[in-house]
C-alpha cells in the first residue's frame, strides 16, 4: 500500500471510531459529519492508491464514489455529502440538530460502512496483485 493511502485510510477508520462512538452518545450531528469523513477518506485513500495522484479537493462523496467506481447507493452517498454540510454549517439553509435525527444518523454509519467495506475489499485486492 502507498504511504499516502495508508495515511487516508487511517483517518478513514479513526473517524469511523468516531462516528460510532459519537452515535451511542446520542450526537446525531457529530455522528453525520464523522460517517461523511470516513467515507470520503476512504474513497480518497482508494483514489491515491489506484492512481498515485492527490485526491480530490472535494467534499462531495458521490463525486468521490464516482471515481473509484463505489457501489453504495446514491441516496445514501448524498445523504452523507448533505450531511457534512448540514452538520458543519449553521446557514446551510436549516438546523443540523433537528435535521439529523437517530434514524437518519443510524443510516448515515451503515452508509459509511458499506463504503468503507467496499473500499478495504477494493485495497485487498490491490494489494493481493502487486
Amino acid at each position: 500500500m502507498r504511504e499516502e493511502t495508508e495515511r487516508w485510510w487511517r483517518r478513514a477508520l479513526e473517524d469511523m471510531k468516531t462516528a460510532r462512538v459519537t452515535l451511542a452518545g446520542e450526537r446525531w450531528s457529530a455522528t453525520a459529519f464523522f460517517a461523511q469523513q470516513a467515507t470520503e477518506k476512504a474513497l480518497k485513500a482508494l483514489w491515491v492508491e489506484r492512481t498515485g495522484e492527490p485526491p480530490a479537493r472535494t467534499h462531495d462523496v458521490v463525486r468521490l464514489a464516482e471515481m473509484t467506481g463505489c457501489p453504495v447507493g446514491r441516496d445514501a452517498l448524498d445523504q452523507l455529502s448533505r450531511a457534512y454540510l448540514l452538520s458543519r454549517y449553521p446557514d446551510a439553509g436549516s438546523d443540523p440538530e433537528t435535521d439529523v435525527d437517530e434514524p437518519a444518523a443510524r443510516r448515515l454509519v451503515t452508509a459509511a460502512e458499506e463504503a468503507l467495506a467496499w473500499v478495504e475489499r477494493q485495497l485487498s485486492t490491490t494489494l493481493s496483485r502487486d
